[in-house]
């Protein structure tokens, strides 16, 4: 028997063009060139897969919540698991594979990675890897079709504010796609003018004829919209997220190594399109290292510690709670007890302006003879001079967090915190003299106030 409540009453088709402003790395499964090769079709090009584009959407829409906490336009309109007695629902909005418009091989590059001890900065023993990335500029047809039936009619002005959220959110740079995004990767926005929308209303007697039409006869390569992004219902939806950007000069030099199209060197700085860049990966490794310094520090002094005193019992304690604030900070992921958080910061990548490739020829010494090392000469190109800017977006609304890595950065200011390798030769030193906060600047009272909240925080957990 025909079910009136499953009849279609409106189909929105969108369109757009999606570009990449940072990499992006989405896995595909299979470690053919690197340890994580980039999902491709069967052209061997690059794509990224509707369910990256939907799960991710899903997130942003329910702020990261869990299934059980969404809101319930959410599981309306994105599909419910069957739970008990309840029934899945299949979801109304359907997403494309988003296929590359502007292929070419050197879309594809190659970065390395490896774990660090952030209590040493050193590299964890068989903790390296290397992974395929989508290179930034990469461009993908972004595609939805919403098919609303007469059970979500309610829905109707709810799916026009959703779209209009989720199309200006990719406009604004919000929606992030792939891997490690909380350390700058997969960035992505969507030209305005490259949006279509195509709005057909089957209650609407007066053109239901042609709107059927339109649907019949639909090519995705040839329909034109009848709605602009504007003209959407919407509501006005307020940004929580906190964004500390500081300008850096760099010192002397900075080495982030790269191993991929070594021709005269051995080693290289990491470059992405030919520019060189700070990955966020590298920031994070030396902001979450002076995180745990400066708590060590602090929970020592509050509690009068002698490290050649203190018993082990009193340490794990300490470095219990040290380790559970920068996890809270940081994220992790606990394989055994089946538990994870997502980080509560995002670092982006960063380019270096102004600096300059320079080719140098090393020799490692032997430190007991005090002469060359056999077989240890190396060539490599650092970049010299320069300035970035180190940009941290805070997801979280505890002052604390903001306190303690307003403490970091001033170590990073003042040369206390080199960034990169090749530390210990005086590579990675950086200089800076400001601190804007939603680019307002960080003058003494608000410094203060950031300070207060930390202080509170790690004299409320010394007092437990």
């Amino acid at each position: 028997m025909y079910d009136n409540k499953n009849k279609i009453e409106r189909v929105i088709f969108v369109s757009g063009i999606l570009k990449l402003e940072t990499p992006c790395m989405i896995g595909s499964g299979n470690d053919t060139n690197t340890d994580i090769d980039v999902v491709k079709d069967n052209n061997d090009i690059p794509y990224i897969p509707r369910s990256s584009i939907a799960g991710v959407l899903r997130s942003f829409l329910s702020d990261g919540s869990k299934e059980d906490d969404e809101p319930e336009y959410v599981k309306c309109l994105f599909g419910k698991r069957k739970k008990d007695n309840d029934e899945s629902t299949i979801s109304p909005i359907y997403f494309y594979d988003m296929n590359m418009i502007n292929y070419s091989n050197e879309r594809i590059s190659t970065r390395d990675g490896v774990k660090l001890d952030y209590k040493t900065k050193t590299s964890m023993e068989n903790n390296k890897y290397n992974y395929e990335v989508i290179e930034n500029g990469s461009c993908f047809l972004f595609r939805m079709e919403i098919q609303l039936r007469r059970k979500l009619s309610y829905l109707n002005d709810k799916v026009e504010s959703i779209l209009y959220r989720i199309l200006y959110s990719m406009i604004d740079g919000e929606i992030r796609l792939g891997g490690k995004t909380n350390r700058g990767l997969g960035k992505c926005t969507i030209d305005k003018n490259s949006i279509k929308i195509l709005d057909l209303n089957f209650k609407d007697e007066e053109y239901l004829e042609e709107n059927l039409t339109k649907w019949f006869n639909f090519d995705w390569n040839s329909f034109d919209g009848n709605k602009k992004l504007d003209e959407l219902k919407h509501e006005t939806h307020i940004n929580n997220i906190k964004t500390i950007k500081v300008p850096l000069n760099i010192d002397t030099s900075i080495i982030i190594r790269s191993y991929n199209n070594l021709e005269n060197s051995d080693q290289k700085h990491i470059t992405s399109n030919g520019i060189p860049v700070i990955p966020g990966t590298s920031w994070g490794g030396a902001i979450r290292s002076g995180c745990y310094k400066i708590l060590k520090l602090f929970y020592d002094k509050l509690l009068k510690l002698d490290d050649d005193k203190i018993d082990n019992k009193i340490n794990n304690k300490i470095n219990d709670k040290i380790n559970s604030n920068i996890n809270c900070i940081f994220g992790y992921v606990d394989i055994e007890s089946k538990k994870a958080e997502t980080s509560k910061i995002l670092i982006e990548e960063a380019k270096i302006n102004n600096g300059r490739t320079l080719y140098q020829t090393r020799v490692k010494i032997d430190r007991f003879t005090g002469g060359a090392a056999e077989s240890a000469l190396f060539n490599e190109e650092p970049i010299y001079g320069g300035e970035t800017y180190l940009t941290i977006k805070i997801k979280s609304k505890e002052d604390w967090i903001t306190g303690l890595l307003i403490l970091v950065i001033k170590d990073i200011q003042n040369g206390f915190i080199p960034i990169g390798g090749e530390t210990s030769v005086g590579r990675g030193i950086m200089n800076g003299d400001k601190i804007y906060i939603d680019n307002e600047v960080v003058d003494s009272n608000t410094e203060r106030k950031y300070l207060k909240s930390l202080y509170d925080f790690i004299v409320g957990g010394v007092s437990k």
